[in-house]
């Protein structure tokens, strides 16, 4: 049975191009269709990482940054380093690992829990990255990290998780002491104190997701997702008032394989390109694709 790989999906939504090219993958048993532009060596990559071709996706990425495909350098170099860790290219892991440090990657605690890099922690070379981790905690709060870690990887295992609402609001209850405790003070912090909240299931989780967003974002170097968080938790904090989202963040469907907006469920008029841009929100046009696809 043919499916559709949402994550992929997910990313292309949230990236500042679309398209209607689309891929077949087989992945063990199963053949999965992924949309993108194949012209672009960044789709290129994603497709090879999907197959378990890791030093092929580090090579095709690295490609992307030379070609200028990608902004946000800092990221891709970390993902680079992640591909040659995943099958054991230690030394260029540890290079591209250093090179994304370099160019301002800054979330230093992700390092230390991404099972990505399991390979490169086991060798020498970590040792030259254990000094960044150690400065990042003498301003950045570990008990959140250590959450905000617990939280992203319940939610990209793969796995079914029967007790994941029991251990999410464990998490938000020990944030609300964190934030009473003032231990909540940098970008980083309030940004995944903001991601956990976001993961709430009531009206005031969303409202203090969205005031946590907001602080993350006019912090000094905030964390690279927190403009995208300020407009999530924007749009979540809406939806449960029964009213329309702004940024067209939520309430992604799927729709004869393509991805799709509700046109109820998102008020195209509330905010303006630039804003929608700061927030690295999809634009106006991107989302009439979706309400398009919708309609068909």
């Amino acid at each position: 049975m043919r499916k559709t790989i949402i994550i992929t999906l997910l990313t292309l939504y949230a990236s500042n191009s679309f398209s209607q090219h689309s891929v077949k993958v087989k992945i063990g048993k199963q053949t999965y269709t992924v949309m993108g532009d194949t012209t672009k060596y960044g789709f290129k990559s994603t497709i090879a990482k999907l197959e378990k071709r890791f030093v092929d996706a580090a090579d095709l990425k690295l490609k992307a940054i030379e070609v200028g495909e990608i902004k946000k350098v800092s990221t891709a170099y970390y993902e680079v380093a992640c591909f040659y860790s995943k099958d054991n290219v230690v030394d260029k892991s540890a290079q591209y690992l250093k090179k994304s440090i370099d160019e301002g990657w800054n979330d230093m605690a992700h390092l230390e829990y991404d099972k990505d890099l399991d390979n490169l922690r086991k060798t020498g070379y970590w040792n030259k990255i254990t000094p960044s981790i150690k400065k990042y905690y003498k301003s950045n709060n570990r008990e959140i990290a250590a959450f905000y870690a617990k939280d992203q990887t319940a939610r990209l295992s793969g796995k079914v998780n029967k007790n994941l609402a029991k251990e999410d609001s464990i998490r938000r209850l020990r944030v609300k002491v964190l934030l009473r405790k003032r231990k909540v003070q940098s970008a980083d912090d309030y940004y995944k104190a903001a991601m956990i909240m976001h993961h709430g299931n009531v009206e005031k989780d969303y409202k203090l997701a969205h005031k946590l967003a907001k602080k993350a974002y006019k912090k000094k170097n905030p964390h690279i997702m927190a403009p995208w968080l300020v407009a999530a938790t924007k749009d979540r904090y809406l939806l449960k008032q029964d009213k329309k989202q702004w940024y067209g963040t939520q309430g992604l469907t799927f729709k004869n394989g393509k991805p799709a907006l509700d046109p109820k469920k998102i008020d195209t008029t509330a905010v303006n390109s630039k804003e929608r841009k700061k927030l690295n929100a999809p634009s106006i046009e991107k989302i009439r694709n979706y309400i398009k696809a919708f309609s068909n």
